[in-house]
């Protein structure tokens, strides 16, 4: 079993039971670390494993920002081809999500 594996296993753990707690600086700081891991290993096992707490998270108001950079990175990665998706990838509820929510925020930047 690969340690690196187990070490984003158990950060996706502790960062869903940190949500749970309502304790969002703890669960903002481990997502930061699920992102550092990515970028240290470039691993998609460890992106996508991420993403099963980057999703919920997205969906809270207080942890939305933590949890972008990690979606942005599965989506970046799907739109090269990372994970055979079709060419209508703009279909799927996240993607749009993503986009929607990218899109009102720029509209807030003077």
């Amino acid at each position: 079993i690969d340690q690196r594996s187990d070490g984003v296993n158990g950060l996706v753990m502790h960062t869903l039971i940190a949500i749970a707690r309502t304790d969002y600086k703890e669960a903002k700081s481990l997502l930061t670390k699920l992102l550092e891991n990515y970028h240290a290993t470039n691993s998609m096992n460890e992106l996508t494993t991420s993403c099963q707490v980057a999703i919920p998270a997205f969906h809270c108001d207080e942890l939305r920002e933590a949890a972008l950079p990690i979606l942005r990175e599965l989506i970046a990665s799907e739109k090269k081809g990372g994970n055979h998706i079709e060419a209508n990838f703009k279909q799927f509820p996240l993607v749009r999500e993503v986009d929607e929510y990218e899109l009102c925020k720029s509209k807030e930047k003077p």
